[in-house]
């Protein structure tokens, strides 16, 4: 769809494109244009990222030209008030938790960038501040950026990050009422698709908080590999964000069913804390999206 002669972007044809994964090179505008940071003319592209850029770099008091990518490193943390150092001792430790390989690209350390990006998160959303997660969330979106260009993957990423939680604004404010709706509408969407695994869990005492709450607060950025983390945001841009996850998640579960019904509390729950060791295909995650939307 993003490549093709049109002046304009269609977007109901995007849309569709993106529930099946879109390409590597198409990724990162497709995705300005879901989260409407991107104008539907293609001839605007390159000077709408330049322009974040610049903006970008002003909001990190940044003035002076910046001719490669590390100059941005401790920007923040040199802005930063007294008042935001229990959010970055927080970012700093959820950091430290990510995988290396995420922290790393091509033999890059871009450590300083998730900084960047959350400490003014914090900043410009004092009211709600770092929330773990986040920086789980960042992964994806700051390396999708990276490989388009590492000069402005951070302000890309942070803008696509930032009009992302607008959508999931209620996931992450004071007692994350969001991921509370989240949870009821899953166990009733849950119980509606399959009753028979609703009532195994139920007898087992299997509560969706205990690991349905770490799929919608992380949107799985902790149960697939980035790969496919690229193509389930693919499909949850494309639609409707909070009822793609609910979905989603009820088909991915439903997925295990025979193995869910064989197994008591503890394995259940283990087994569902673990996802990240199965080795899911792209084919499968496309299926279970697929799935979603029956």
């Amino acid at each position: 769809m993003l490549i093709s002669n049109d002046k304009y972007i269609n977007v109901h044809s995007l849309k569709n494109e993106g529930l099946f994964g879109f390409k590597n090179g198409e990724r990162p505008y497709a995705w300005r244009l879901l989260l409407n940071l991107q104008s539907l003319d293609r001839s605007s592209f390159l000077d709408t990222t330049n322009e974040k850029n610049k903006k970008y770099l002003l909001l990190l008091n940044l003035t002076e030209e910046i001719k490669d990518f590390r100059e941005t490193k401790n920007a923040m943390k040199l802005k930063l008030r007294e008042d935001y150092r229990n959010d970055l001792h927080q970012i700093d430790i959820d950091l430290k938790r990510l995988k290396k390989q995420y922290r790393m690209f091509k033999e890059e350390d871009i450590t300083f960038m998730y900084e960047n990006i959350l400490l003014l998160f914090v900043e410009e959303w004092p009211w709600v501040g770092y929330v773990q997660g986040m920086s789980d969330i960042l992964v994806p979106i700051l390396h999708v950026f990276c490989e388009e260009n590492i000069n402005t993957a951070e302000s890309s990423a942070f803008f696509v990050f930032a009009n992302l939680f607008k959508l999931l604004y209620y996931n992450y404010s004071e007692r994350q009422p969001g991921i509370i709706e989240f949870l009821d509408k899953f166990s009733s969407l849950l119980k509606e698709k399959d009753e028979v695994l609703y009532n195994h869990l139920k007898k087992e005492k299997v509560m969706e908080h205990f690991y349905a709450f770490r799929w919608a607060n992380c949107l799985f950025t902790r149960e697939f590999s980035l790969e496919n983390i690229f193509i389930l945001f693919d499909a949850m841009l494309s639609s409707d964000v909070n009822l793609f996850l609910r979905k989603f998640s009820v088909a991915l579960i439903i997925h295990f069913r025979e193995k869910l019904l064989s197994l008591d509390f503890n394995s259940i729950v283990l087994f569902l804390q673990e996802l990240d060791k199965i080795d899911f295909k792209r084919e499968q995650i496309l299926l279970l999206i697929k799935e979603s939307f029956k």
